[in-house]
């Protein structure tokens, strides 16, 4: 029993975070096309990546979208 809850803990310890915008009732495909829109309007590839990740995030959460956590 020891042995599969260390496990378990160990697997878990392992798995990377990786983060997603989410909006109910929206499709990934639908998602990716706003993304896409709020990275060309913002510029994001003239920015450094901070500066960018931080105004593309405001545009998408002016859009009703909410950046969510998931585990590998």
């Amino acid at each position: 029993m020891f042995t599969w809850l260390a496990l378990g803990c160990l697997a878990a310890c392992a798995s990377e975070p990786y983060y997603f915008w989410e909006k109910q009732g929206v499709s990934q495909a639908k998602t990716r096309d706003v993304l896409g829109f709020c990275r060309q309007d913002v510029g994001a590839d003239r920015l450094a990546k901070a500066q960018a990740e931080k105004l593309v995030g405001y545009c998408m959460r002016s859009k009703g979208f909410v950046l969510k956590q998931g585990y590998r």
